[in-house]
This record gives structure tokens, sequence and C-alpha cells, in this order.
């Protein structure tokens, strides 16, 4: 399989946040081929931002669900509709 821009992205970020990045492209993959599956991503990654205060694992991981929440609302927002 060839390497998506995302998992560059992740291969370059920050231990914590490549976890999480790596978490949330794993997700899409599973749900990219669906009719509703840039919809359930995002609705994915605003679960996270709103839970992730009960199911982080540090004092940080909030932090990189906002971040990675507001990356993907700026870079794949606009592909929502054909997530492959």
């Amino acid at each position: 399989m060839a390497s998506c821009p995302c998992d560059r992205a992740a291969d370059r970020a920050e231990w914590g946040e490549r976890g999480e990045l790596k978490k949330a492209m794993a997700y899409l993959r599973t749900c990219a081929d669906a009719p509703d599956g840039g919809t359930r991503f995002f609705k994915y990654l605003g679960n996270l931002v709103g839970a992730g205060d009960r199911i982080g694992h540090s004092k940080r991981t909030v932090d990189y669900y906002r971040g990675l929440n507001d990356a993907c609302i700026k870079y794949l927002r606009p592909l929502q509709d054909s997530p492959r």
C-alpha cells in the first residue's frame, strides 16, 4: 500500500500526536468506503475532542485531539464526501 500524506505527517509528529494521528487514520481507512465515511470520520473526531478528558492517556491528549481535529477540518473537510 502506498504511503498517504497523513502517514508521512504522522512520521514527523511528536510521539503522542503521532499515535493519535495514526489511530484516526486507521479509523478513516475502515470507514472510507462507506457512503457516509467522511461524515463518520468527522463525528469520530468530534467525539474524541468531546470525551478526550475522560479517554485520554495524559493531560496533553485533549490538546492532541483538538489539534488533530483542527488540522483535519482545515485539510480534509473539503474531501469529506469522497474520503478515498
